[in-house]
């Protein structure tokens, strides 16, 4: 669901929104900040905290997303602190968030995803990962997919690692390409 035109109508964007009651309103606020909140501290702080205490699914996994848009090292910590949580969602929500930082303390979190003991995790650390190829070559993360193909034992996650190896393997796209265009 997306918030109703009512709600974005009358929203007032400010950071106390993201602690209405409204859960609906919580998510529009996160939303509209995604990708605008780069060198913005307390912002980041903001969003940081009200991750850390959000009980909608939905609306931590735009936290996330909006935190990780930040591009912003502050905005690591709080993320890879998520990924210590006992619900393996919320890990994979946190993972979607760290992909958005490109920044290399996160792509050293996401690898260690490709360890975690759920499978779903798992398979959303090496979608990840292939996301972080589309424009440039990262050894790295090919070495660590193709290891992973090797003692996965799960065949959702073997898959996904042969899905991103191919989409790797694939031409690159031009810096600053939305990502969409090739989806």
């Amino acid at each position: 669901m997306y918030p109703s035109s009512s709600i974005l109508s009358r929203h007032r964007f400010s950071l106390e929104n993201l602690h209405d009651p409204d859960p609906e309103v919580r998510y529009a606020e996160a939303k509209a900040r995604f990708g605008k909140i780069q060198n913005r501290p307390e912002v980041i702080a903001a969003l940081t905290d009200a991750l850390a205490t959000e009980s909608s699914a939905r609306v931590r996994v735009q936290l996330a997303m909006t935190l990780g848009s930040s591009r912003s090292e502050q905005a690591v910590a709080p993320l890879v602190g998520l990924l210590q949580s006992g619900d393996p969602d919320d890990r994979i929500r946190v993972l979607y968030g760290l992909k958005f930082t490109r920044q290399p303390a996160a792509l050293t979190c996401i690898l260690q995803a490709l360890q975690d003991p759920d499978p779903a995790v798992r398979s959303a650390a090496v979608s990840r990962l292939g996301g972080w190829c589309i424009t440039e070559r990262h050894p790295v993360i090919e070495e660590a997919i193709t290891a992973l193909l090797e003692t996965e034992p799960d065949e959702g996650v073997r898959c996904v690692a042969r899905r991103a190896l191919h989409r790797m393997q694939q031409p690159r796209a031009p810096e600053g390409t939305c990502l969409s265009d090739y989806l």
